[in-house]
């Protein structure tokens, strides 16, 4: 039996959607899911086939250098079917400067680019090696991430965190902070 026609949307550098008109049948006898241009099985805990017309992919553990992937998708009863994914070469981040405000509150400034500032969730505090998630980062304002460090403890020095965002090389900026007096 043919497998239904599919449309592949690149939510993100490791979220894949694949929309088709639902068959629910074909739907749930997917058994495999085939990286064809890496040979490598998509393991079953990064496929959801849970939504109607739909199948979302998470790959964000893996590195997809740009270029042409094929999918191969296997479900009993049908045929076999290929998908194909561009991956984008990354872009590059604006230039950041990292601004101590307060003990609690540091801002990251750059030349406003809506679709870098809006994709950010979280921000990796380098120094430290501990996540600031989306609830402490207010990405409202052109040109400024505002980010709440309240309840952490900077001593004197410098320290860097990396913003990563989907479709973008990763994005370093420093901060210093200085002794209070």
């Amino acid at each position: 039996m043919p497998a239904p026609a599919l449309n592949v949307v690149l939510k993100s550098n490791g979220m894949f959607e694949i929309a088709f008109a639902d068959n629910l049948n074909w739907r749930e006898n997917i058994f495999r899911i085939r990286n064809k241009t890496e040979n490598r099985i998509i393991a079953e805990s990064d496929i959801d086939t849970t939504q109607a017309g739909k199948i979302m992919m998470n790959q964000s553990n893996y590195v997809y250098e740009p270029g042409r992937y094929e999918f191969v998708i296997s479900a009993t009863g049908y045929q076999d079917v290929t998908v194909e994914i561009d991956m984008a070469p990354p872009v590059a981040p604006p230039a950041l400067t990292g601004t101590v405000v307060s003990e609690h509150e540091f801002h990251i400034t750059f030349s406003d680019d809506p679709s870098w500032r809006e994709h950010i969730t979280k921000v990796w505090d380098r120094s430290n090696e501990r996540w600031i998630d989306g609830f402490r980062l207010d990405t409202t304002q052109p040109g400024k991430v505002i980010m709440n460090v309240q309840g952490r403890n900077y001593a004197p020095g410098t320290y860097e965190f990396a913003i990563t965002v989907d479709g973008y090389t990763n994005a370093i900026v420093e901060f210093e902070v200085i002794e209070r007096r």
